[in-house]
């Protein structure tokens, strides 16, 4: 920043200051709550949350709790999409990728 100061008559010379920031916490955006019978599907999305500083973000989704009955892991969501877009992941493929997804 630059500062310059002014009495009516005459400018003063220029006076700076280097105004520095620290690393922002990011903000997370998990989108709107979903409301859904227990054999659908749910799709995520985090992509609502950003950082002020511009830095890169990764995600870790985990469940905060779950309904009676309901079973539901990571691991449901690669088992889905292994048949759903017949990836052909094998089992070990599979649990690598879970393994994965969880350190994200």
């Amino acid at each position: 920043m630059s500062l310059v100061v002014n009495d009516g008559t005459a400018n003063s010379a220029s006076d700076t200051v280097t105004i520095t920031t620290r690393n922002s916490a990011p903000v997370a955006n998990a989108g709107p709550d979903q409301t859904v019978f227990v054999t659908q599907t749910v799709t995520l999305d985090g992509h609502g949350s950003s950082d002020v500083d511009g830095d890169t973000l990764s995600f870790a989704w985990s469940f905060v709790s779950r309904p009676n009955g309901s079973a539901a892991t990571l691991a449901d969501v690669v088992t889905h999409y292994n048949r759903a877009r017949t990836l052909g992941l094998t089992a070990e493929r599979q649990r690598e990728l879970v393994e994965y997804l969880k350190s994200l």
